[in-house]
């Protein structure tokens, strides 16, 4: 009988995630043209876009869960971070092949990850992944942030690749108007532009997050009576290789140089 309802949960909760999903991708249809917008006359050689290359993330309407490729470039991972406490994210700061900006530590809102999902795969070609929960910055740290972090970034990269009159995208996440309207300040003067996403709505333009796959990997408790199949387990376990090996892999200034032409 237990074994008749778990079946039958998993024949109602499937449609109804599915169904999450679709509401989604229509929902973040409607951030294209912001994007088109943020991105045009921005130079191909320094973005990494995941719709172009086919590494989009989608995720549900709780945050809870991202459906990620299990196949991914190197070129397409930009950064690295190493997580102090489990309920700290961090965001992406610039559409840059191999490195990213400082991340911004984001403050962890006053609630509890609540019942937490081990990683399993619903279909050959995609993971599912449980993400940590929202997190906050407040604008001053956010001011601070841009001056000394995110604009230094900036004109390193530039340099760099001889790319001094290329603009540059910075990409905010649930931020409030006022925030907005601060930050979009502020970048004028320097030639940035910025991309803003509301609540619920993926990154466009962001790439694989291992903060997210350091995170699951090492961090999550796993769900009480939980056990998978041997098959699973193998499945899991070369997944884990398989991002194991995108996190140790580096692509450097030549990679980046053959990828302009």
């Amino acid at each position: 009988m237990k074994r008749n309802n778990k079946y039958l949960k998993e024949a109602i909760a499937k449609p109804i995630d599915q169904n999450r999903v679709d509401i989604k991708i229509k929902f973040i249809k409607t951030h294209i043209t912001d994007a088109d917008e943020a991105f045009d006359g921005v130079d191909p050689s320094s973005v990494s876009d995941t719709d172009q290359t086919g590494h989009t993330e989608f995720g549900n309407a709780r945050n809870k869960k991202v459906i990620v490729p299990i196949e991914t470039k190197v070129n397409s991972l930009r950064y690295k971070v190493t997580r102090t406490f489990k309920h700290v994210s961090a965001i992406p700061c610039i559409s840059l092949i191999i490195n990213s900006a400082p991340p911004l530590n984001l403050l962890p809102e006053k609630r509890q990850l609540e019942n937490p999902y081990l990683i399993t795969l619903r279909r050959e070609k995609d993971l599912l992944v449980t993400t940590s929960p929202k997190a906050c910055a407040i604008i001053e740290a956010s001011d601070k942030w841009i001056d000394f972090c995110y604009f230094p970034f900036v004109y390193q990269r530039r340099a760099e690749f001889s790319l001094s009159k290329t603009p540059a995208v910075l990409q905010l996440y649930n931020s409030s108007a006022h925030a907005n309207e601060v930050i979009q300040a502020k970048l004028a003067t320097y030639n940035v532009r910025m991309l803003s996403f509301h609540s619920h709505s993926t990154h466009i333009s962001q790439a694989l997050d291992l903060v997210t796959f350091s995170s699951v990997k090492s961090e999550l408790p796993p769900r009480k009576g939980r056990r998978l199949p041997s098959k699973e387990v193998d499945r899991v376990k070369q997944m884990y290789d398989t991002i194991d090996l995108h996190i140790s892999e580096t692509t450097n200034g030549q990679t980046f140089k053959k990828s302009r032409n």
